[in-house]
């Protein structure tokens, strides 16, 4: 009796070890075949890849850093113009276009001081010269003055100052200027003080001109044209 379990049990280990099929045991005591973390930590990272992609813009909107009217031009206007100041890391603001600035007592006016050779989009340079000959002309003269020209300065005999960013290189042709004129002279009609009317004429009047300029080019628009989208200025307001 002992003699046949001991032969079934000689037989069972014969028929688990074919079963195996000659497979060798894995080793497990973790020799150095098997993969450590700091190993998986240590793979080349794969070389960085240039990956073009574009940005969405309307020709027949302005480019305006603030006053466009389309938001996908809005979007990319930043890309093409610089601020008076940026944010860091920290929420901190750093001058970009201008070195300094100083605030009244009663936050309602900002003196900034900008850096050297800061130039309008067209490369005209952008500096306290137009101001200044404003300002001096105003006085000598009692009156106030509209200087046009990339970033039109509007003074007044009291000091005041003030620089309109709108406008573009297609209003400087002829007739253009005939189109303030009547639209300053229209305001005071209406019982706007000089100052305020020239003020508001140069913006309205720029505005005009940089939807013109995003619909019809620099190139193709005439003074008319400004009259014509007038409507289209004063609904954005």
């Amino acid at each position: 009796m002992k003699k046949l379990l001991a032969s079934l049990l000689s037989g069972a280990l014969l028929l688990s070890l074919a079963a195996c099929g000659g497979g060798t045991i894995p080793d497990l005591s973790g020799s150095a075949s098997a993969s450590s973390p700091g190993d998986m930590g240590q793979k080349e990272d794969p070389p960085p890849r240039d990956i073009p992609f574009t940005l969405a813009f309307y020709p027949e909107f302005s480019l305006h850093p603030t006053l466009a009217a389309n938001r996908a031009n809005l979007t990319l206007s930043p890309l093409l113009y610089e601020s008076l100041f940026a944010v860091d890391a920290s929420f901190q603001a750093q001058p970009v276009l201008c070195e300094s600035c100083t605030v009244s007592e009663d936050k309602l006016v900002w003196t900034f001081t900008l850096r050297d050779r800061v130039t309008f989009s067209d490369g005209a340079p952008l500096d306290g010269a137009a101001v200044a000959a404003a300002l001096d002309l105003a006085r000598r003269l009692e009156c106030v003055v509209v200087l046009k020209g990339p970033g039109t300065v509007v003074a007044d005999p009291g000091g005041r100052a003030m620089l309109c960013p709108a406008g573009n290189c297609g209003m400087a042709k002829g007739g253009s200027g005939d189109v303030l004129a009547g639209m300053v002279l229209s305001l005071i009609g209406q019982g706007a003080a000089p100052f305020d009317a020239a003020v508001c004429a140069v913006w309205l009047h720029g505005r005009a001109g940089d939807l013109c300029a995003g619909e019809l080019t620099e190139y193709a628009m005439i003074p008319p044209d400004l009259i014509e989208r007038l409507p289209a200025v004063f609904k954005e307001l």
